[in-house]
């Protein structure tokens, strides 16, 4: 690697720290939304709606969590992303899958409450 290689991956590298930085900042309001649209579906007769709300908010975190590497935020995301596939597919649910899907609402409010969002670097140098 010359070095202008060396120079513009530490730039992205700091630029991406960057953003994992302002990730942060903003998961606190992600997490409070997902579990908003959770209590939604939980008060609602016919939660289909909610359900592909709840859906959008959830994938969209777990994605942008695992390219950021807030892996425990994107692994509990995607476990409720997995349980809501099936419910979004059928329109019908279990409350067994209700209740599961409550036991990783508590884990992400668990995160949201303890601040305790960690991400590893993102180090494109090697």
């Amino acid at each position: 690697m010359s070095q202008n290689d060396s120079r513009n991956s530490g730039s992205v590298d700091a630029q991406l720290a960057e953003l994992q930085r302002n990730y942060i900042l903003k998961l606190d309001q992600k997490i409070k939304d997902i579990l908003s649209v959770w209590q939604s579906v939980q008060n609602s007769p016919q939660p289909t709606d909610d359900i592909y709300n709840l859906h959008r908010t959830v994938h969209s975190v777990a994605g942008t969590s695992a390219i950021l590497n807030f892996m425990e935020v994107s692994r509990i995301c995607s476990s409720i992303e997995l349980l809501l596939l099936p419910i979004l597919k059928a329109e019908t649910y279990e409350e067994n899958t209700l209740s599961q899907i409550g036991i990783h609402m508590n884990e992400l409010n668990t995160l949201r409450e303890n601040h305790t969002y960690s991400a590893t670097p993102i180090n494109l140098e090697g």
